[in-house]
C-alpha cells in the first residue's frame, strides 16, 4: 500500500512539473511563496538532501524538482488526511469522484457536520481538474487506512511520506510516544477529568492528546 501511495504522488509530481494544468500551476506558485518565505528555498539546507527524496520516489535526482515533488506529496497528504475526517463524519457515498476531492477541501463542508476552524485547503485545490479517473479514483481508495500504529495515523502517514531530512529542514518534529508518555508520568497528569489540566498550544499531531 505505501508503493501504491508513491505511485500516487509520482503521478501528482508529473502534472505538476508539466505544468499542464492552469490552476495547478497557479497554485503551486503560492504555495512555494509561501513555503519559502518560512524555510527558505526548498532544498538548500544541507540536510535536505535530493538524493534522499529522489530515491524514496524512485525518480531521477538530475531532473528532480524537489519543491514541486513537496507540493505533490503535500497535496496527496492533505487530501488523505481531509478524507478520512469526511469519512469518519458522514456515511455519504453518493457524491462522484471529483465533487468528493471538492467537497473535502472545503473548510464549509466541516462546519456544517460541526467542525469548526478546520480551514479551507484551496491551495490543494487542483486535483480534480486533472481530469484523470484513474489518479482520483486512486486518491479516494487510498483514504482507507494503510498504517497500523493508531496511536498516531497522523504522524505516522506524514513520516511515511517526507524523509527525515527534509522533514527536520523544515522544522517538522513529532513527538514519539514514549516521551509523550514519560513527561506526562513526570507530571502525574492522571487524566482529562484531572486537575491541574494541561495545554498543548502545538499540539500537531495530537500525541499528548
Amino acid at each position: 500500500m505505501v508503493d501504491q501511495s508513491r505511485k500516487l504522488i509520482r503521478s501528482l509530481y508529473t502534472r505538476i512539473s508539466a505544468e499542464q494544468i492552469p490552476k495547478a500551476n497557479q497554485l503551486y506558485s503560492v504555495w512555494k511563496m509561501h513555503w519559502e518565505s518560512l524555510h527558505g528555498p526548498v532544498g538548500k539546507k544541507k540536510s535536505a538532501r535530493k538524493d534522499v527524496l529522489a530515491k524514496r520516489y524512485d525518480l531521477p535526482e538530475e531532473d528532480l524538482d524537489p519543491a514541486a515533488l513537496l507540493y505533490a506529496i503535500e497535496t496527496y497528504y492533505v487530501i488523505r488526511l481531509r478524507l478520512k475526517a469526511y469519512r469518519s463524519l458522514t456515511n455519504d457515498t453518493s457524491l462522484q469522484v471529483s465533487t468528493l476531492l471538492g467537497k473535502v477541501l472545503r473548510a464549509k463542508t466541516f462546519a456544517d457536520l460541526g467542525i469548526e476552524n478546520y480551514e479551507d485547503a484551496e491551495l490543494f485545490n487542483w486535483v480534480s481538474d486533472c481530469a484523470d479517473e484513474d489518479l482520483l479514483s486512486g486518491l479516494i481508495q487510498q483514504e482507507t487506512t494503510e498504517i497500523h500504529e493508531p496511536q498516531d495515523e497522523v504522524r505516522s502517514l506524514f513520516q511515511s511520506l517526507v524523509p527525515k531530512q527534509f522533514r527536520h529542514s523544515a522544522g517538522s518534529h513529532y513527538t514519539p510516544d514514549w516521551l509523550a508518555d514519560y513527561v506526562l508520568q513526570k507530571l502525574n497528569y492522571q487524566g482529562a477529568d484531572s486537575q491541574p489540566r494541561l495545554v498543548d498550544p502545538h499540539c500537531g499531531s495530537g500525541t499528548f492528546l
